[in-house]
């Protein structure tokens, strides 16, 4: 009662001299209440039904989840409105999917520093031309209105067209439905579904047709992979940098002299592919690798070199070989997969041709005067014999169940401070071997006369060899 007494009191209309003129009527006073309180429900309810305030909150959150190629596009997102960077048809500013429900729907993810984003801007827009009635193509930036638009305009003064094409900008709700990584993205949704994800060079004319006449056509699905944090000031793949480089096909590194480290590494790997280290070694040992091909080792008598200076690829007498080492020996390495194994070798020649093109190198046949191992009788004294131990002195060499080309390499490696003959192997044995050689590898006598406990010799002869010859000019065939 209290509260219709003061109601009324506040209704009742004052003249000017401060007299009521009259007084409302309780049911009048009802009847206005319900109006008043019918047309504040009314207006909620028209805010409550609009697309924005609809929706509103589940865009906010995450309960948007990627949509996949095949999937049924949720029929909040036909309402959506899409913020466009300028007015469209009618003056319009937005756009919803659900304006082209009917045709198909490409979604174009780009970006103004995106190069193959612009390339496909005119072409889109041919596309759009052509397939008007069926097609409809919507540009998505996630940058500003104030990037995209000058530099459509520019675009559209460059090339002297204007380009038709709804452009949407704003991180909006597209984004979190089909997330990408990479640019451009387009998404392809047709008749409810998602038809395709693809990357540009499958928006064409073909495809397009293709998808509108039905067809079973799998185009290629876009794969983003997930980006890996590079230090671009630091070696790529080095201590895990951009990763572990599980799919590294070639490496080759080169250094100058480095202190502590010496010798050479060679691992023949078919499952995790070829790798060769060569540390603080001359020049022309290095061309040597590389032309010798695992398993024709030349050796330093084979080397013949062409140069009018030496120095820079081969010591000499003037100085120790210690403090030539500092100035010119060289570090190389080389790594590659199992799929380049083949052409390991041929790789390593290809660095050496690039990183020295002061030298040319090559192999040719040059009739020398060589050491010929051969065999003096039938008798097979070189047999392994499997588990047996030998005994080693300062001056004893050994194979234990081993190639007998080992010790040709072996004898050929100590040529230039022991024997400046290169060694051949005429002996035609392919077996394995077992054998002790007490004496100095540098004198051939006594080479000789351990070498007749297993019926051979080292016989002198004039043979055509390939020897590797290195030249500071072009070299003549």
């Amino acid at each position: 009662m209290r509260w219709g007494r003061l109601q009324r009191r506040k209704l009742l209309a004052v003249t000017h001299s401060g007299k009521a003129s009259r007084v409302l009527k309780p049911y009048t006073l009802y009847l206005i209440t319900l109006k008043i309180l019918f047309c504040v429900c009314l207006a909620h309810a028209r805010q409550s039904s609009s697309p924005e305030a609809a929706h509103g909150v589940a865009l906010s959150t995450d309960s948007i989840r990627p949509l996949q190629i095949g999937d049924t596009i949720p029929e909040a997102f036909w309402q959506m409105p899409l913020q466009m960077v300028k007015a469209g048809q009618e003056g319009s500013t937005t756009v919803t999917l659900n304006d082209y429900r009917s045709k198909l729907i490409i979604l174009d993810f780009w970006a103004t520093w995106c190069t193959p984003c612009i390339a496909m801007i005119p072409k889109m827009d041919s596309l759009q031309k052509t397939f008007s009635k069926q097609v409809q193509f919507i540009s998505c930036s996630s940058q500003k209105e104030e990037q995209v638009l000058p530099f459509i305009a520019k675009l559209e003064q460059r090339l002297m067209q204007q380009f038709h094409i709804p452009l949407v900008n704003g991180k909006n709700f597209l984004y979190r439905a089909f997330p990408h990584v990479y640019l451009p993205h387009y998404v392809w949704i047709y008749k409810g579904r998602v038809r395709a994800i693809t990357a540009f060079r499958e928006v064409n004319q073909s495809n397009i047709e293709s998808v509108l006449n039905g067809k079973n056509v799998k185009l290629p699905l876009k794969i983003d992979e997930k980006r890996v944090k590079v230090d671009y000031a630091k070696p790529l793949f080095i201590d895990g940098n951009g990763g572990a480089g599980d799919e590294l096909q070639y490496i080759s590194q080169l250094a100058k002299y480095t202190p502590g480290i010496s010798g050479y590494h060679l691992k023949i790997d078919s499952v995790n592919g070829d790798k060769i280290t060569l540390s603080n070694m001359p020049l022309y040992k290095i061309y040597a690798f590389a032309y010798g091909e695992r398993y024709d080792y030349i050796g330093d008598n084979r080397v013949l070199l062409r140069v009018k200076e030496s120095e820079p690829i081969m010591p000499g007498e003037g100085e120790s070989f210690k403090q030539w080492r500092m100035k010119y020996a060289y570090c190389y390495e080389l790594k590659v997969s199992p799929t380049l194994n083949s052409r390991f070798y041929r790789m390593m020649q290809a660095d050496l041709a690039r990183l020295f093109p002061q030298y040319r190198a090559r192999l040719k046949k040059k009739k020398m005067r060589c050491l010929a191992l051969v065999r003096t009788s039938n008798i097979d004294k070189l047999k392994a014999k499997s588990g047996q131990g030998l005994e080693s002195t300062k001056l004893v060499y050994s194979i234990n169940n081993g190639p007998l080309s080992n010790l040709i390499d072996d004898l050929n490696i100590f040529s230039l401070q022991m024997l400046p003959t290169p060694v051949i192997d005429e002996t035609g044995y392919r077996d394995f071997v077992t054998l002790t050689l007490d004496c100095n590898l540098s004198k051939v006598d006594e080479l000789n006369r351990e070498l007749a406990k297993y019926d051979l010799a080292l016989k002198e002869v004039k043979r055509n060899i390939k020897v590797l010859e290195i030249s500071d000019s072009v070299l003549k065939q």
